[in-house]
């Protein structure tokens, strides 16, 4: 039997955005610091530096860190400057005295300067937060449809959701989910990231969906598959 996807001319639609949006508390911060050793030209081994440049990082942050990509530079007749940039994920309480510490950290052949941090929130509760937007604008768009249906008496569906899309309160930067992140407008924090006395920031993670409802036209008298 024919169904409706067989006469899309039989199909109304109605096509609107949505969107939703949470904000969650900033815990940690994104640590980066800039390393730089001095070798002789003929020291080959690397396990000794990396030891060296590891028990710094240790000093200034037991977490786990990273490395940027490793520069060389002569510096002296006989020896190389060895630069680049380690960062680490550490709890916000962590951001503090940073330079002092960055600097009180360095020994052995081995200096930590230039301490920069980042509020930005991880990959990992980007991506949580999105998986849980998708869900709250798929709730939103079967609350319309069912409102539809109240209204006028049609059985209006959900035909089609797009997440990502923009030009709908919209701002801050951009996500690989397509979503959106800012720092600047996290006004409505959960009251459990709230402590006495202490003062959290959050980042607001929103998400726009366009929702395409559909309903048999008045006409059809095709049932809908």
């Amino acid at each position: 039997m024919d169904s409706l996807y067989d006469h899309p001319h039989l199909v109304d639609t109605l096509r609107f955005p949505l969107y939703a949006a949470r904000s969650l508390p900033q815990e940690e911060i994104r640590l980066g610091v800039l390393v730089t050793a001095f070798v002789p030209v003929t020291d080959k081994d690397r396990g000794e530096l990396n030891g060296r440049i590891s028990a710094a990082l240790k000093r200034l942050a037991n977490a786990p860190w990273s490395y940027s990509r490793i520069e060389r530079e002569e510096e002296a007749p006989g020896f190389e400057r060895v630069c680049l940039r380690a960062y680490a994920r550490l709890p916000a309480s962590e951001n503090r005295k940073l330079v002092d510490r960055a600097r009180a950290a360095g020994g052995d052949g081995v200096a930590l300067s230039d301490p920069q941090v980042s509020y930005a929130l991880s990959a990992d509760r980007v991506d949580e937060a999105v998986a849980a937007l998708r869900l709250d604008l798929l709730q939103q768009a079967t609350r319309q449809a069912e409102a539809f249906t109240a209204a006028n008496g049609r059985a209006w569906r959900v035909g089609d959701i797009v997440y990502g899309t923009g030009g709908y309160r919209d701002s801050g930067r951009r996500t690989a989910k397509g979503a959106y992140a800012d720092d600047s407008d996290a006004g409505d924090l959960p009251a459990s990231a709230e402590a006495a006395g202490v003062v959290r920031t959050g980042e607001r993670i929103s998400l726009v969906a366009t929702v395409v409802l559909k309903a048999a036209a008045p006409d059809a008298g095709v049932a809908v598959a």
